[in-house]
């Protein structure tokens, strides 16, 4: 079980109404594209925090903790916007010649990278508190009560189900190769990542299997079925 299948199962919150949850979650959302303010993007940042670890009584470090993924994906979105390149040394904070082209810090882009910065955060927070406090199964009943077509309800379960799959074995093939000693020196890195690789490949696979097997042992004819 993931981290955030077992927490989303085992907070304060899990038996509360999944509309409520999801409407607010999607309503935190809605306004934080439509505000560009920072102190706006902060508190919504912080209540989500606060809603998680006081009323749901998630701890905080587990939390925060889940933020470590898409914090490099966030840091990189910005430097791709604030770095530009051009012939001439015009509209840079700070920029650095590099043959007949100057790179540097865009004065244009800040302001863009500021605002993409504090909204995913924002975002990302509201997201996760859907995730963290609503069982899969309670967010596909809501789907299914909002009309949403059966294809769609049915694939996004099997994508949850085979990223849940995919993030354990990584976990557990990263695990193995640090008590082995797999990433000291460049030559075992190397050697590593490609052994997880491919063994992650197998292994997900061979799960993927597994689960499809269980699904056709208990009959499984292509719809899900929720009680709502």
């Amino acid at each position: 079980m993931s981290t955030i299948d077992r927490l989303a199962t085992n907070n304060v919150l899990t038996n509360k109404s999944a509309n409520m949850k999801l409407g607010y979650g999607i309503f935190s959302l809605a306004l934080i594209f439509i505000f560009d303010n920072l102190y706006f993007h902060i508190g919504i940042f912080v209540l989500n925090l606060l809603l998680v670890t006081c009323v749901a009584k998630i701890n905080y470090k587990t939390y925060l903790k889940l933020f470590k993924g898409p914090m490099w994906f966030i840091i990189l979105g910005v430097i791709s916007v604030v770095i530009g390149f051009s012939h001439e040394n015009v509209g840079f904070i700070s920029s650095v010649k590099c043959g007949n082209i100057y790179v540097g810090i865009q004065r244009a882009s800040v302001h863009d990278a500021k605002m993409i910065f504090q909204r995913s955060f924002a975002a990302i927070s509201a997201t996760y508190f859907m995730s963290v406090t609503t069982p899969i199964t309670d967010f596909a009943k809501v789907l299914y009560k909002c009309k949403c077509p059966k294809e769609f309800i049915e694939q996004m379960i099997l994508m949850y189900r085979f990223i849940e799959i995919f993030s354990i074995e990584v976990h557990e093939l990263q695990v193995a190769a640090e008590l082995k000693g797999g990433f000291t020196g460049l030559k075992n890195w190397l050697r590593s990542v490609s052994k997880i690789t491919e063994s992650l490949f197998l292994r997900v696979m061979g799960s993927y299997t597994d689960f499809k097997n269980a699904l056709d042992l208990k009959l499984f004819d292509g719809n899900f079925y929720f009680e709502v």
